[in-house]
């Protein structure tokens, strides 16, 4: 299912899914199925405690450097936002394209 939809072949799935479960992100059930590892609280506010100090870092070192010609990109992909139905497919694919722009 997720070769398909990624439109890859099922080995790297499999690597990727063995790399997952031998960090703990996921248990692997043979003939039932891959599914993620549950996680504790205290495990929850660590992972965000950590995803906020990256992601504000890695915004101030994104104004550092954005050009005057990303900060056009982006503009237009956050205009075109604006003006289309949140939670449609093409809503989803537009904020997609423009969170990869942001990095």
């Amino acid at each position: 299912m997720l070769a398909k939809r990624f439109e890859v072949s099922k080995n790297p799935i499999r690597k990727a899914l063995i790399r997952l479960e031998r960090e703990n992100f996921v248990v692997i059930k043979p003939q039932y199925g891959t599914f993620v590892s549950e996680v504790s609280i205290e495990k929850g506010r660590e992972i965000c405690d950590v995803r906020s100090l990256l992601e504000s870092y890695a915004a101030r070192i994104a104004a550092e450097k954005i050009t005057e010609k990303q900060i056009a990109s982006l503009q237009k992909s956050f205009d075109h936002l604006d003006v289309l139905e949140k939670g449609s497919e093409e809503y989803s694919n537009c904020d997609n394209e423009t969170s990869a722009l942001s990095l």
